[in-house]
């Protein structure tokens, strides 16, 4: 039986964290999804990835634990945005038999679905400004050559085009960063660490082992993180159709999507309002993002009402695919080509519940969602 590596989007944890034994990730107030998906004989894992970083490190970091090595980052990467080119050693490898001939399915919620898109073009077309850089010790991820190690790729409420929240409500997007960078810089160098881990070693944001606390608190404090190299950038609309050109489908692997939506249309208008039974939390920017449209984004794309849309922090019409990508609409259960994007249909639910949310009694609804999708691609693919 294949396995299968869950991938949690920005500012979520795996199963190695110790946040998970208080919440999982995966299945939240549902109850921990892997235990329950090992109990229906699925072969499945969580991995973790940094919270708040860029899709390239996420994907990074998510093929040295599969493949239980030290995290390269890439000589050119590093050297383009000014962090150290290797990053955290797994001596452990989530796929130890992981091959062409033991391929693995991903599934990705949220950002975690772009960091197991891009994953997959590396594995199989390879990054050649990497082998160009350090010819002589270059990562097996980007020679190439090896797209058939995925089988399927399944993105739920991913940002595929971007949100429109960043554009909406540019005070969200400088909240998100003044608490990611900031947290991060107070966990780095603190014992906090081992609650909830930010996983930003590769820039500096930790204390040295011969460093003195209040020098590690002066030096990490001036630390900026450089642009387009962190999540908050990579979700930008602009930034989101520039990642897009830059990876491209594998024609033998299986893509799959989950678009969501908790909104709906307000009266005698385009604009779209979040439902009553929306988390709370992700009302005011369901709400931003339902009142933006007509809009262009500084880098020329139009944003029409079709965005208005969404389940508090992606907008539907971005969860379907890439625009540019090869589609097709498919219902539960049906068949799945390779090389394509099979978009089953709209999920009521919001973001959060996407993942399990924070309701106990939608666990019967959470599971059965899974174990379906489990047994889909593993039927047909």
């Amino acid at each position: 039986m294949r396995k299968t590596i869950f991938v949690h989007g920005i500012f979520g944890w795996g199963e190695s964290d110790p946040l998970w034994k208080i919440l999982p990730n995966w299945g939240m107030a549902a109850g921990d999804l892997m235990v329950y998906l090992r109990k229906e004989g699925f072969d499945v894992c969580a991995a973790s990835v940094g919270p708040i970083s860029g899709a390239w490190d996420r994907a990074c970091e998510l093929y040295a634990q599969l493949t239980g090595t030290r995290t390269d980052y890439g000589k050119a990467h590093a050297e383009r945005y000014g962090h150290a080119r290797f990053g955290r050693n797994y001596e452990d490898a989530m796929a130890p038999d992981w091959s062409e001939a033991h391929p693995v399915d991903l599934v990705g919620h949220s950002f975690g679905g772009t960091t197991i898109r891009l994953l997959t073009h590396l594995l199989e077309y390879g990054a050649a400004e990497e082998c160009e850089a350090s010819p002589e010790d270059v990562s097996p991820l980007f020679t190439g050559g090896k797209g058939a190690w995925v089988r399927t790729v399944v993105c739920i409420s991913t940002p595929h085009n971007g949100s429109s929240l960043f554009e909406a409500w540019p005070g969200y997007a400088s909240l998100i960063e003044w608490l990611g960078v900031n947290a991060s810089k107070v966990m780095g160098i603190s014992e906090l660490k081992g609650i909830y881990d930010f996983k930003l070693e590769q820039f500096g944001l930790q204390k040295g082992q011969s460093e003195k606390l209040t020098e590690a608190i002066r030096r990490v404090t001036a630390l900026k993180l450089p642009e387009n190299d962190w999540a908050r950038d990579d979700l930008r609309i602009d930034r989101a159709r520039d990642l897009n050109r830059e990876i491209s489908m594998v024609p033998g692997v299986f893509y799959v999507s989950v678009p969501g939506k908790r909104t709906k249309k307000k009266r005698r208008s385009e604009e779209e309002v979040p439902e009553f039974t929306m988390t709370a939390a992700m009302q005011p920017t369901a709400l931003a993002m339902g009142r933006y449209f007509h809009k262009k984004t500084a880098g020329g794309t139009v944003l029409g009402p079709t965005w208005a849309p969404n389940d508090g922090l992606v907008n539907t019409i971005s969860a379907r695919c890439p625009f540019e990508d090869p589609q097709k609409e498919i219902q539960p259960g049906g068949e799945i080509l390779p090389g394509v994007w099979n978009i089953l249909p709209v999920k009521t639910w919001d973001h959060l519940e996407a993942q399990g949310g924070t309701n106990p009694f939608l666990r019967a609804k959470v599971r059965r969602f899974y174990r379906e999708l489990m047994e889909m691609i593993r039927k047909e693919a």
